[in-house]
């Protein structure tokens, strides 16, 4: 299990995965499903992504927040 973690935080190609590892983690410890969000929102903005709409990033946020966290309603933030 801890390699298939490892490859998906060193894979550009997944790319939620790669910048919450690498780079989200430097500038918090604790944050909140927002926190997330906006983040994203910067890093793509600054690197000119523009295929991405509000609900990709709140559906990729859900989809990776469910990776490491169980919830019964699908409203806890870490």
């Amino acid at each position: 299990m801890w390699l298939l973690h490892y490859s998906a935080i060193k894979n550009e190609k997944l790319y939620l995965f790669n910048t919450f590892f690498n780079e989200f983690t430097k500038e918090r410890s604790e944050f909140a499903k927002d926190h997330l969000i906006n983040f994203m929102k910067r890093k793509t903005e600054a690197e000119e992504v523009r295929l991405f709409i509000d609900k990709t990033y709140e559906a990729d946020a859900n989809v990776f927040l469910r990776t490491y966290l169980r919830s019964n309603d699908g409203k806890v933030d870490p």
